[in-house]
Parts: structure tokens; sequence; C-alpha cells
């Protein structure tokens, strides 16, 4: 035949150069006699194949779901229903699409093989049927995804036979998709109705309040069809979840949402510094007048306070003072109400404090309600985390002999925001009631904000890289030795501490921030400081 002189695959016919090393992988060889060494073809080669019956397609369980959105809307979401998972999973990607705030959760996942992996937030879901009035809320665990598609090709269901009185819970279940979540055991059993379909050419139908799911199929397994198995569970070890920790944190530090991606560029866009203070830009997902008007709320806030304060003298000199005080510093300043752009006026309240410097404290409510049910938070991005969470910083604050803390006086009102976006920031105050009520705007970042905790620590940050080479000490605490506006580190030696201190207040003060209420175990370190910093 011709095609015998052609090139074969090589699992057919060896060529003779390599029919010896070939023979040995596959453990059969065949010497000829002498006689037939020279004659073509020199070898035999054997190849055996497993023959055995075809095995019907088996699918994984999947329905659609509506889940709750941020904005309280039912998105439809396409689950996996899986009894050998002890926790619920959704997809990173979907997680985005809802909008919805995560709980900082790590845990250790371990599945088939021992294949481990690690998920660090989890999110919780109300989910609903489309098919009956069942509804719940699960915490789900938040992974970069959950499986590839299923199935893994199209399958042809026109001969299935499948009942028409019947509401099956993914219509398209035979169609390669995307899988959003996960639901394990915990909720998988609350699911099952006891109805089940069984005939002999017919796939395998049972009913849940999902609808009804198909798990054997009459089609047989295709050879190159992908083979999924879900068997995860929670790694309970505190020993592996203690050893795991310190390779787990800097792998969720570098994973950032779209959103957090697009505040860190923000940032690093339009931040600068003048005279060394950093001047911000407020990170906004959206366009500022979006917001409705605010001022007739804040107003009716403001004659509130002011009859709280009436009732308590103390309190009232005290909240005076801590404007007073904001007013000279030039942390607020007054403003003609006619400024042509976007406005928000910002409630404020008083705070108890316990704090030996401060007794009461003016907190500003960015998340108040405008006319369109908007507030400034809502169209504010929140931003990223760029500290180390205050687990990490208490193991390592235990690791040496010398401990020490303080903390930066004021650090919020110590990074100012660009004069553009003042108007979003605010206030109706007077001194008296006697006084009209006079308009302010914030020139700082203001507590109370949702952007505010990224804006000022990532200041703090970015003032540690950029000085990395002429404060090597101060840059690797500023890094990764503050929990917000709290010092909380330890060396070994009081020599040593001492330097860090000189090279950190040095640093802070180039940006104008000030340490201060410092405190530590060793008094040959306190001695150094003769007066308050």
């Amino acid at each position: 035949m011709s095609c015998m002189q052609q090139t074969h695959h090589t699992l057919l016919h060896v060529n003779e150069q390599t029919s010896s090393t070939s023979n040995k992988r596959f453990g059969t060889s065949y010497n000829p006699p002498a006689n037939q060494r020279d004659s073509a073809p020199a070898e035999v080669n054997t190849y055996c194949s497993l023959k055995s019956k075809p095995i019907n397609h088996v699918l994984l369980a999947t329905a659609i779901v509506e889940v709750k959105n941020k904005y309280n809307q039912y998105v439809p979401c396409r689950v996996l229903l899986d009894s050998a998972s002890q926790l619920s999973f959704s997809s990173e990607k979907y997680v985005q699409r809802l909008k919805l705030p995560r709980t900082q959760t790590p845990a250790s996942i371990q599945g088939v093989n021992n294949v481990n992996t690690a998920t660090q937030h989890s999110v919780s879901l109300h989910l609903k049927s489309r098919q009956t009035d069942w509804h719940t809320t699960v915490n789900c665990a938040v992974l970069p995804y959950i499986t590839s598609n299923t199935p893994a090709s199209k399958l042809d269901t026109s001969t299935w036979r499948i009942p028409r009185n019947i509401k099956l819970a993914d219509e398209q279940f035979n169609q390669p998709q995307a899988v959003d979540m996960l639901i394990g055991a915990d909720l998988f059993y609350e699911l099952l109705l006891p109805n089940r379909r069984t005939r002999i050419g017919h796939p395998v139908l049972q009913e849940t309040v999902l609808g009804w799911i198909s798990g054997r199929t009459p089609v047989p397994n295709n050879p190159r069809t992908n083979q999924h198995a879900f068997l995860l569970r929670e790694n309970t070890s505190i020993e592996q979840r203690l050893n795991r920790f310190w390779e787990v944190e800097p792998l969720e530090q570098a994973i950032l949402t779209p959103e957090h991606q697009a505040c860190e560029q923000h940032f690093v866009t339009h931040t600068t510094q003048q005279d060394g203070r950093f001047v911000v830009r407020l990170p906004l997902k959206e366009a500022p007048n979006q917001i409705g008007t605010s001022r007739r709320s804040a107003e009716h806030r403001l004659l509130a306070i002011e009859r709280r304060l009436e009732r308590d003298s103390t309190l009232k000199n005290q909240y005076h003072q801590f404007l007073k005080e904001y007013e000279e510093l030039g942390h607020m300043e007054p403003v003609n109400s006619q400024e042509g752009k976007p406005t928000y006026y910002l409630p404020h309240h008083p705070v108890k404090e316990t704090s030996s410097t401060t007794k009461t404290r003016v907190v500003f409510d960015g998340s108040a309600k405008t006319s369109n049910a908007l507030s400034l938070n809502d169209i504010l991005q929140v931003g990223p985390t760029v500290q180390q969470d205050l687990y990490s910083l208490v193991l390592r604050f235990r690791t040496h002999q010398v401990c020490y803390t303080a903390d930066i006086a004021k650090m919020y009102r110590q990074v100012v925001v660009h004069p553009e976006d003042r108007a979003l920031q605010r206030i109706l105050w007077r001194y008296s009631s006697e006084e009209p009520i006079q308009e302010y705007r914030l020139t700082t970042v203001t507590y109370g904000t949702s952007s505010a905790p990224f804006l000022a620590t990532r200041c703090l940050k970015k003032l540690a890289d950029d000085n990395r080479c002429q404060y090597p000490r101060a840059d690797q605490v500023l890094s990764n030795d503050f929990y917000v506006d709290d010092l909380l580190s330890s060396t070994s030696t009081t020599e040593y501490t001492i330097k860090v201190q000189q090279e950190l207040i040095s640093l802070l003060q180039t940006a104008g921030l000030t340490l201060r209420k410092w405190a530590s175990n060793h008094s040959t370190f306190l001695r150094t400081n003769p007066r308050e910093l």
C-alpha cells in the first residue's frame, strides 16, 4: 500500500534509530536472527490497548439562582451543587459584579490527592430560587475561579426524552458555561426534594427547590472529555494555618480588585507634595454631580447638635474648642456658598474619647444621604488595604526584647485635600445660635469619609518608599509596623531602638507628621525622651 511509504505516528511505527530505546521504555523488545538484521523491517513492536464498556456521562448538577447585589437587585448566578464540599465558594469575578463587601477570613482548603490552596476572604450572599419561594443567606469563601466551563463540551439532548412538564434548575445545563458559585454540603441537602425519576434510556432527574437537576445521562463518555471531581474541606488544623500564615499574607496584599487598582492608579497619578505635605485628590468612582442636595439635612443636624450642646455645658466647650482648633490650624476655612461646583455638606456630631489628649472628637458623617439617596461615601472608592493586619503586627511585636509604641498626631489632618475637591467637604457651623449659620469647607483628609483610611495610610507607604535609601531603618518600620496611625514595633537592643526612633522622627517630620505618646518596656529607651514628642 502506498501509505507504507509515508511517515507514521511514532506509536504505530518506530524508526530504526530509536526503536531500541522505545522498546525498552514500553517493556517489550525483539531481536531478529542475524541473517534477518539487514532486511527491512528489522524489528517487530507489540502494543496493547484496553477495551471496556462505555460509561454513561455524569453531569455535575448546576442550577440558576438569583443573588442580591449591593443595590438590592437580584442578579442571575450559575451554581454548582456539591455535597462533598464542606464550604461554599464564590468566584472573584462574580463577587466584583455584585459589588458586595468582603470579610477577611483566611482558610486553608484541601482537595483530592491532598492538593492544597487557600482563600483570604469570604462574602455573605443572599440567594433565592427562581422556581419556588425558597431563599437563604450563605457565607462563601472567595476563590479566583471555581472550575473550568461545565460541561466541558456541548451535549446533544435531542434524544434524552426529558419530560416537558418539569422545570429544570438550569435550562442550558448541556451548554459549556462558567460556574459562579459552588454550594457545599451545608446547603446541599436542604435543596433536595423527595421526587426522583429514573428510567432506562432517560437521564437521572432529581427534584430540588431550585428546579430539577440531572446527574447520570444516557450519553457515553467521550474519552477526551475533561473529568471534574470536587472534594473540598476546610483545613481546621491550627498548626497548619500558622505554618501557612506567612506564605499567604504577601499574596493577599498583591491581589487587587479592578476598583482597588483604579484607586491605586488614581493615587499615584494625582498625589503631590507641597512643602513636604501630601496633597491628594478624592478618588471618585462617579461624577460628583450624581449626588443630590444635602444642605437642608445638614442644617437640621446642626440645629439638633446645638440643642444637645445647650444641655451639656462641658460637652459644648469641648465641641467648640475642637472646631476652633480646626479653624486655627487651617483644617477648615470659611467659604462663599456660591462656588459653582457640585457640593456636599457633611453633618457632624460629637464622640466621647478615652484619649489622654482629646476628650471629645468631632466626627463627620460622609454616609449621610442626599435628596436622591446617594451620599459622598457612595461615590468614593474605598481603596485597598495597604498595611498589614493587626494580628501580624502583634505577632512581630512579641518577637524581640525591646518593645515600643507611639502614634502620629492628627495623622488624617496632616494630609491636604486638593482645593478642587473641597466643595465635597463642606460643613455648616456657628459658635452661637445668635449668629447666622456659616459655611466652611474642610481642607484635609476627613475622618468619616470612606476613602480617608486609604489616602492617609497610602501616604505613609509612599513616604517610606520614596525615602528608602536615606532612611533604611525607618522605611522598614513605617512599611510593616504601623496600624493606621499607631506604631507597634520591637527590636533586639535599646541602642538600635534609639536609632530607629531618630530616623522615624526625622522622616515623618519631612511630611509634617509628628510622633508622640512614646511607650516602651525598657526604661533606658524612655529616658532618651525627656519630653513628650
